[in-house]
């Protein structure tokens, strides 16, 4: 864990949306050169030491790390014994390091039930993070269902 790049003052940490708050954690988590954290409740412990422990900021926190749990950009650690509270980061949580929230945003956003022909084609285009070649492969399954639905040739 590092205290050294956690530079947020309360009145930031309290001002932050919770997955903006998430995202500073992870990448604090991140920044302590492993991929897991020996234990959550001693960051926060740690971070109650520079806050106070009973302040609305880290309570935030807390909050922040419900929301990386819930997310799946972290999990509990099933070399360190799940009782204790260590945690890594997921493949899911990493992936979100390199490409941003944006990308966390547009596969929750896709979290819905697709049609047949684009869950098989598209979807999964778009889970490893190719969104071009996902919109091309879906409007690309619309021209063939409207071209079939129309009656008209299959190429011009």
């Amino acid at each position: 864990m590092t205290y050294q790049g956690w530079t947020l003052e309360p009145n930031e940490v309290l001002a932050m949306p919770i997955d903006e708050l998430g995202l500073r954690i992870l990448a604090d988590v991140q920044a302590s050169g492993s991929d897991y954290l020996p234990n959550e409740h001693t960051w926060l412990t740690m971070l109650g030491q520079i806050y106070g422990a009973t302040s609305a900021a880290l309570r935030a926190c807390s909050e922040a790390w419900t929301w990386l749990r819930s997310r799946t950009l972290v999990a509990c650690d099933p070399t360190q014994g799940y009782a204790a509270g260590f945690v890594f980061i997921t493949r899911r949580g990493l992936e979100v390091l390199v490409r941003g929230a944006g990308y966390l945003r547009a596969v929750e956003r896709l979290d819905v039930a697709l049609h047949p022909a684009l869950e098989g084609k598209a979807r999964p285009q778009f889970l490893r993070g190719d969104f071009e070649t996902a919109v091309f492969v879906a409007f690309k399954e619309v021209e063939v269902r409207v071209r079939k639905g129309s009656a008209l040739p299959t190429h011009c």
